[in-house]
């Protein structure tokens, strides 16, 4: 058989174990609450981290959208002047056609009232080679630049 244990050191070893035992429990609770306190501070970056990337975001689509108001601007602008150039250069055609129309309406007329028969230079070629079975090519001046 076994001796009977002493009571006071039985006692005070169950002391020791509860202390031990309250000590753990103790611990595992900071254990739990550091994981809690992790899981919110993580939980919190995602969000502080969400607003800054949109906060970033609405920051360049703010920079775009006024360089897209800008080119827009530019492009008015421009418009406006090339419209001005073409106004202007349409109004000197005007000038000019002005200047000009009553002289060519003569020229026009000139050429259809006064009528210059002449003989079509391959009437005068086909002419030769039946009268003569041959043809004799001729350089004059008006033919000169041309490769016959």
């Amino acid at each position: 058989m076994y001796p009977l244990r002493n009571t006071k050191s039985s006692t005070q070893g169950d002391r020791c174990v509860k202390v031990l035992l309250d000590a753990e429990r103790r611990g595992n609770d900071r254990i739990k609450q550091a994981q809690t306190y992790r899981v919110k501070i993580i939980k919190q970056a995602k969000i502080d981290a969400e607003i800054e990337k949109n906060a970033f975001q609405k920051q360049k689509d703010d920079i775009i959208k006024e360089k897209l108001r800008q080119i827009e601007h530019d492009i008015e602008l421009e418009k406006i002047v090339y419209d001005r150039q073409v106004d202007a250069t349409i109004k000197g055609y005007d000038e000019r056609v002005a200047q000009v129309k009553d002289r060519v309406i003569e020229n026009l007329l000139d050429l259809v009232t006064n009528i210059k028969p002449e003989i079509h230079h391959n009437f005068t070629v086909q002419k030769e080679i039946n009268e003569t079975g041959t043809y004799t090519r001729i350089f004059d001046s008006l033919h000169s630049g041309s490769r016959y």
